[in-house]
This record gives C-alpha cells, structure tokens and sequence, in this order.
C-alpha cells in the first residue's frame, strides 16, 4: 500500500512540473491585420512594440493599446515592402506570477491604397497615381489600362520616384473620353483631358485651330461655329491632331462667332470666340493729286450676315475714308476717294464694323512709264525697248545670265515701285539624248539656275515626258564647261528608256517650258560573234525588252531571243547569207553593218564497225559551187579516213552525209573543209564507230573448243576473255559475229561451275556480259561433288568427336567434385 501512494505522489508531482513547463513554453496568441493604413494587433499580452524592415532599415515602433488590442497608422511606414516579417514584442505572464517580454514572428501585408489619379493628354502621357503602399510585390504588380471593350488589354509597368512610395507613374497610351485603370487588380475611372483652344488661324477658305487635346479621330469630334458652320461634316475637317484641326469653311463676312466643341463627350472648359477680321492682300497707287483706292482681299463685306449695312472704312495712316458703297454681294473689293498727297509706305487697312485688317505699305505716284523709265532687275539697270502710249504697260530684252529676282521700275522722279520678285521661265534650244540604260544628259538654253538671286533657296527642276510617265532626270547641277554665271546649260541623269519624237517639258520653280522635242540615243553596233546559228551582236543602246527591238537582215525582220543594253542575241534564219544589217529601237535605226558568218558543225554521228553513212549536222553548208571534203583521223598520226562524196542532203543546208568504209576505234579527229577553207567545229567534235555489243554465244566443255560471239560492230583486231581465260585466235566473220578457241581444262574438277563473263575489246572499245557457262553433265558435277565429300565429312567429324569427348571429361571431373563438398559439409554437421 505505501509502495502504491509513493507511486501516486511521485505522478502528481511530474504532472504539476509538465503543466507548469507547458504553460511557460505556450506563446501568446497575437493576430496582425492591416485596413487601409492602420495596422492592428489582437492579442492576450500586452503589445508592448513590434519592429519591421523599411526601406531605411530594421525600425522600432510602439503602438496605441487599448485592452486587447493595440493600432498603428502606418503612414509614417509606408516605405516598407510587401509580404515582410514582422517581429512583435509582447509581455508573457506565467502561473507562477513572472513576468517576461517575448518574441513573435509574424507577416504584414499591406494592400495598395489610392487617393487620386491625374488624366493623361490625348496624345498619350504619363500620369500620376497618388496614394500608399505604391511598391511592386514579389510577383511584379502591374497596372492595367483598358481603352473600351473595342481595345485589347494593355499592361503596363509603374514606375516609383518617391521615398514613400505615396506617387506610382504609369505611362498612357493615346486615347479620349473615359477608360479604366487597375491598380493592383482594382479598377479606377481615368478621364483624359479636356480639349483646349489656344489660338487659331484663318483665311479665305480655310479655319486652323490651335491647341491641345483634340486627339486624332474626326468620327469623335463634335464641332459648332455659329454664325457660319452650326453642323460640321466630316467633308468640312481638312485635318485633325492632338493639337490642331484644319477646317473648310464659306465664310465671307468679318464678324465674331463661337466655337463649341467637344472630343468624345468632353467638351472646352468654355466656348471658344472666333474673330473673323477683314483681310487686304493687294491696294493700288494714286498720283500726287489723289484719286480712288482700290483694295482686293477677304471678308471685305459691305452688308452684315442678317442685310443690314455694315460699318466699313479704309485707313490710310490718319485718313480714313467711308467704302460703304460698295456693290452688294462683293466681298473681295472695296474702294473709296483719296485726296491728293506725295507720302511713301503709309500703312494701310480696313476696318469692318469695328474689326480691323492687317496693314499693307501705300504709296502716292508710283512711278510712271515714260522715255525715261528705267527697269532694275537685281540692281542691274535695262532700257525698255517699248512703252505704249498710254504709257501702261512697256517690254524689254533680258541681257545674257539674267536671273530671277526682284524687279522695280524708276522714274525720272527718283520714284521706285515696291520690289517684286519675278521667276523668269527657261529658254530650252536643245536637249542631249541619253543612252537607252539611263545617263547624263544636257539641257541647253537661257536662264537655266535653280536658284534666286541673292538667295539661298534651292529651286525644285523637274523634267518630265508626256508619252513616259516613270520618266526621271535626278542630281541637277551646273555643267561645270560653261559658266555657271550665264544660266545657259544644265546637266542631270536620265533615267532608262528607249523612243524618239517625245514631247518633254521643263520646270524650275513653279516657271514651266513645254513641247521640247526629246529622244534616246540611236542603237550603236560595234562587234558580232557567231555561236552557231546564233549572233551576239554588241554595241550600245538595244534596251532590255526584245519585243521593242527589230533587226533588219536578208528581207527579214527578227525578234531578238536575249537583249540587253550593251547586246542582242539572235537565231540567224537557215538559208541566210552573210549580207547589211540594221538594228530598230523604238523607231530609232543604228547605221548599217556587215554580218558575215561562217558554217558551223554541231553535232556527228557514230556508225558501226561495218561502215556506211555518216552524218554531219550544223548550219549553213552551201549546196551549190562548193567542194566540201571529210575525213576522219590524220595522216599524222597514220589513222586518216576519207569520207567519201560528202553531200548537204536537206532544204535548211544543216545536214552533210558521207561514206566510211569499214573500221573501228574511237576520238578521230573531223576535218571538214569548204573550199579549201576549214569549217568551223567549235565543240572540237570527234568521231567514233561504234562500240562492240555482245547479245550472246555459244558454250564449250572442259575439253574446250570453238566459241562463236553473237553481237554489233565487231571488227579485227580484237580480243576476247571467258571469266579470267583468254579465248585465242579471235576473228570477225561478219562484223556481228566472232569466234575463237578455248583451250581445254587438264581436270574437270577445275571447270568453273559459275557463269562466267565474256569481256570483247575491239580498237580501245569495249562490252561484257555475264552469259557463258560451261557444258558440263550433271553426272559428273556428281562425281566431283562426292569426291569432295569424301575429305570434306572427316575434315567435320574428327573435331566434333574430339569435342564430344573433352565435354564428356569436364562433366565428370565436375560431378565429382560436388559430392566430396557435400560429404565435407555433413561431417561439420556432425
């Protein structure tokens, strides 16, 4: 029994010290959340601090605790990353009354927060997005912008340029109206900015907006002028920008109107005013004794829109005069009566109830033709050869290098017209051909510059052929043999072409010369070469089509089967005779040039051994008055034959047929003459009869005999071989038969029984076929066959017995073995 409660006590006591450690070791229970900015700690302890790493390091911070929980506003803490630990300092309370501070890990994860975003521009930009916890997670946040359901997504990238991580930049496409941009997977309305109207611009036909945001789509732009265009069409809009609109409109009155206008729903902060003012682009001269004024130009309108009379005047410097009568529906002229004056560049301008024009120079006596009128143009002073009576109008000859320029007429009042510039229009004489493959041509004439005295544009030069629209000329400059002060010669390069008779015209500035006459170069024959029955003919000028080329030989008119600029090649026809050719290209003929060609051989036949007739193929062998010889081989080299009574056999002349008598060998030489003259073989053609062919042959047995050799071109001497044997005293009976002796076998065991091949030589040319066998019973390839079994089964038996044997020993020898270690074995048992 005491043994029992020793036991008892001993479990009690390990029991209490287990629950005591086990309390000691159970942690607080801390829970981390985070709403918006604030982080919050519900726990059983107290929280007594926690740390987290910031991007300025490891940091210490002591909440605000209220019974079970404790809050903190983080926004002194946002430069802290996502998903970081967080260490929290709690203080633990055991049973026994100890007091301790302990460690717990934990994670904080703070969700972006925004506060606003700023609208991007049409044209695209960047835009800020205001708010906490900007920072990209592990997994890259990105931000995601949507320009409607007709878009396809786009991501994007923010980038962070702040220390705290309160302003993310995200670039934005171009775009209008309303669109979407997710924030870390939250969606948040953007709304791109409002159009603006800066300025704007206008003329007789044309209204230009100047400003920002009008994107670049006519079917969102809603647009109203009043007054002039309450609806505008999109045939009204010449262009539109992000920050310009061009726009067509019929306005002839000075008057101020409003602009409304909207861009995909979003309209200008406030209505835009549109002053249309009157415009003067030209007003005449008065003499010293005054006179009427005559002004041209825009909006110069002596009614208002609604008929009523409008206020309009014309000042010049501090006179102004009433133009009010002017003629109704007019709006481009408006006049009034000056009174006499001698002032020069008094400024002038319109007023049109109460909008004034721009101001143009006036002048009193502008100078008068009379004898004593000079003409200055660019300071160079000319002499007018004419003025007519009434003293209007007055012509002159331009002196040699006259360039355009300024002109002003001086009158004997020491009066001097304002300058005008004038563009004198080119004088063109002649114009150089080019070459068929584009080149450097010459434009020769007056007043050929590309530029205006004194200044340092460049004028545009065009040359253009009516008949040529893919006609160029390129790099225009001074020819550089004359002088460049004179203006009497320009050089540029033409560009490929062919034809005469053109029509050209030549533009320098906007001063135009047309009907010049204009061709390419005529074709340039200069060389020929034969290659049978073609001709390459080379020179210059040919083109590259061979459909715009014709040649001109023998009464005929040939296409060329290759053509380039520098050559042509052409099939010359069978039964031509070397004669005057002429080239066309596009209507242009060269000059006249001798063809000559010779005979050519292109090809030769082969015969048998027996001979006959050879052909020889070519092009123009003569028929008539010609003595044509063949032979084959040389004297030289002791081998020569003669073709015997060589004749062009066909209508075309391509065809030659000769006799060979009998012969054989291969690579004789083929001479052919025409009166004396050698033919040409470019090919350097030999001939050859034809190699031997074996079709089949008799047989013999061991003891041998005569062979007889069925086949083609057969001839002596020749050579024949059964297998590895040589078949003596061979002989050609008929040129498609030989024979010859086989000598016998001394055993017959020695008899191939294979079929052998017959190998026939004949001068160099050889054929084999494997078609001879021996003729050899059946009942000796027995005989033979015995004989060799005889040697042959000991040769087998003897080893295979001896093997038997030796496998019989080892088998023994091993059986034995097994026993005595079995035996063995039971006595260590025992």
């Amino acid at each position: 029994m005491k043994i029992i409660i020793k036991i008892t006590n001993i479990i009690l006591i390990l029991l209490l010290l287990t629950s005591e450690l086990t309390l000691a070791l159970i942690p607080a229970d801390v829970k981390v959340s985070v709403s918006g900015s604030i982080i919050t700690f519900k726990s059983t302890s107290l929280v007594k601090n926690f740390s987290i790493n910031t991007k300025n390091g490891m940091k210490s911070y002591v909440p605000t605790c209220s019974k079970m929980e404790c809050t903190y506003d983080m926004k002194p803490l946002a430069p802290i990353y996502y998903n970081q630990p967080l260490n929290v300092i709690v203080s633990q309370k055991y049973p026994n009354g100890t007091i301790e501070d302990t460690s717990i890990q934990s994670f904080i994860d703070p969700q972006t927060i925004v506060y606003s975003i700023s609208s991007p521009e049409t044209k695209g930009s960047i835009v800020t997005v205001n708010g906490l916890f900007m920072m990209k997670k592990i997994d890259q946040l990105c931000y995601f912008f949507s320009m409607g359901a007709d878009q396809n997504a786009q991501y994007y990238d923010a980038f962070i340029r702040d220390d705290v991580y309160s302003n993310a930049y995200v670039s934005i496409p171009a775009g209008s109206g309303m669109s979407t941009i997710y924030i870390d997977y939250t969606p948040y309305n953007i709304t791109y900015q409002r159009p603006t109207i800066t300025d704007s611009v206008a003329n007789a036909t044309h209204l230009t907006l100047r400003g920002n945001n009008f994107f670049n789509s006519i079917d969102l732009l809603n647009l109203t002028v009043t007054e002039i265009l309450p609806t505008i069409t999109k045939k009204d809009i010449v262009s539109i920008g992000h920050n310009q609109i061009v726009l067509k409109h019929s306005n002839v009155y000075s008057l101020s109107s409003m602009i409304f206008l909207k861009v995909n729903g979003l309209s200008l902060g406030q209505p835009f005013t549109q002053v249309f003012k009157p415009i003067i682009e030209k007003i005449n001269s008065v003499g010293r004794k005054g006179g009427y004024v005559v002004v041209q130009g825009s909006f110069l309108n002596g009614k208002r829109v609604n008929g009523t009379k409008s206020v309009f005047k014309i000042k010049l410097g501090d006179f102004v005069c009433d133009a009010s009568n002017q003629v109704d529906g007019e709006f481009n002229v408006a006049t009034c009566k000056v009174p006499g004056n001698n002032k020069d560049n008094i400024k002038a301008s319109v007023i049109v109830d109460g909008l004034e024009s721009n101001q143009l120079d006036f002048s009193y006596a502008i100078p008068s033709l009379t004898s004593e009128t000079n003409v200055l143009l660019n300071g160079l002073v000319i002499k007018p050869d004419y003025i007519n009576e009434e003293e209007t109008k007055l012509s002159l000859t331009l002196p040699e290098g006259a360039q355009s320029g300024e002109v002003v007429v001086k009158s004997t009042e020491l009066k001097v017209t304002k300058p005008t510039i004038i563009s004198l229009r080119p004088v063109v004489f002649i114009v150089s051909p080019p070459k068929t493959q584009g080149s450097t041509i010459t434009i020769t004439g007056l007043f050929l510059r590309n530029s205006i005295f004194n200044s340092s544009e460049i004028l545009n030069v065009e040359l253009k052929v009516a008949q040529l629209p893919t006609f160029t000329c390129k790099n225009w400059r001074i020819d550089p043999l004359v002088n460049p002060n004179v203006g009497k010669s320009m050089l540029c390069d033409a560009s490929p072409g062919y034809g005469k008779n053109y029509n050209l015209s030549l533009t320098i500035g906007h001063q135009k010369t047309e009907n010049i006459p204009f061709s390419y170069m005529k074709p340039i024959l200069e060389s020929m070469d034969q290659s049978y029955n073609s001709i390459v003919i080379r020179g210059e000028n040919f083109g590259s089509v061979n459909q715009h080329v014709l040649i001109h030989f023998n009464n005929n008119t040939i296409v060329p089967t290759n053509t380039s600029h520098q050559s042509i090649v052409f099939t010359i026809p069978p039964l031509s005779k070397p004669d005057n050719m002429t080239v066309v290209v596009g209507g242009l003929e060269s000059d006249s040039f001798k063809l000559s060609f010779k005979p050519v051989v292109s090809s030769v036949s082969n015969i048998t051994t027996a001979g006959g007739n050879l052909t020889i193929t070519g092009h123009f062998f003569p028929k008539n008055q010609s003595i044509i010889k063949v032979n084959i081989g040389s004297k030289e080299k002791r081998n020569e034959i003669v073709c015997e009574n060589p004749t062009v056999v066909d209508t075309n002349n391509t065809m030659i047929v000769c006799s060979i008598p009998n012969g054989s060998g291969f690579g004789y030489s083929l001479n052919i003459t025409l009166d004396g003259s050698p033919i040409q073989n470019p090919k350097k053609l030999y001939f050859s009869y034809d190699r031997p062919t074996i079709l089949n042959c008799t047989t013999v047995n061991e003891n041998g005999g005569l062979i007889t050799i069925f086949g083609t071109s057969m001839n002596n001497p020749m050579t024949i071989k059964i297998g590895d044997r040589d078949c003596i005293a061979p002989n050609v009976t008929d040129y498609n038969t030989a024979t010859c002796f086989l000598n016998p076998y001394d055993d017959q065991d020695n008899v191939p029984r294979e079929v052998q091949t017959v190998l026939v030589l004949v001068n160099g040319q050889s054929d084999s076929k494997d078609i001879f066998s021996y003729d050899v019973p059946l009942e000796r390839r027995g005989e033979a066959k015995a004989k060799r079994i005889k040697w042959l089964v000991p040769a087998i038996v003897i080893p295979c017995f001896i093997g038997v044997i030796a496998l019989a020993i080892v088998i023994i020898i091993l059986i034995k073995r097994y026993k005595r270690s079995q035996n063995l074995k039971k006595q260590l048992e025992n």
